[in-house]
């Protein structure tokens, strides 16, 4: 096919190989991409990490969401004491003022205090899933639904203890975590 056109106008000839082959180039470079990111999301989707290449085991993401946690506490327990004690919604500051909580040393501890604190499951309390696109973009294999011990002293000193039940974590395929809370 080049033969025949270079043989038909000279130098007309030329520009169009050149073109035609900048074109092959952008194409098989396009197909390449599309194919290796379709790779990818094909792992992805079966749960691996795209950095690494390995699986997490259910273990391996109860231990990144409950780290998670341990790392934000602060914030996520203040706002379960503000549902139970400040229904009116005030701002986080003036929860945090009037209350002490007591926080989780480590994993340990925050897994003998609340033994059946994480179940896996595939949907959030509003019925929603992760669909096919999340999956495809490492979101991991369903959420942990947690339902703890949120230990705090009340504005008059007396030890309290509620128990959170509207906090979820998604752990992605390479073991970071994502917070929500339904309240």
């Amino acid at each position: 096919m080049l033969k025949r056109i270079l043989q038909r106008n000279g130098r007309l000839s030329v520009v169009r190989v050149v073109v035609f082959l900048v074109l092959l180039v952008v194409f098989g470079r396009v197909l390449v991409g599309v194919g290796l990111e379709g790779y990818k999301g094909y792992w992805n989707y079966l749960g691996y990490c795209s950095v690494d290449g390995g699986k997490l085991t259910d273990q391996r993401r109860l231990d990144s969401a409950v780290d998670h946690y341990l790392l934000n506490q602060k914030n996520i327990d203040y706002l379960e004491i503000a549902d139970v004690e400040r229904p009116d919604r005030p701002p986080l500051d003036d929860v945090i003022n009037g209350f002490k909580r007591v926080p989780y040393e480590s994993r340990s501890e925050f897994l003998k205090e609340n033994p059946a604190c994480c179940e896996l499951t595939e949907s959030m309390p509003d019925g929603q899933r992760l669909d096919f696109w999340d999956r495809v973009a490492g979101a991991g294999e369903g959420q942990f639904f947690f339902s703890y011990k949120v230990r705090y002293f009340d504005g008059l000193g007396r030890l309290k203890e509620i128990v959170a039940d509207g906090v979820f974590y998604q752990v992605g395929n390479c073991g970071e975590a994502f917070f929500t809370h339904y309240y």
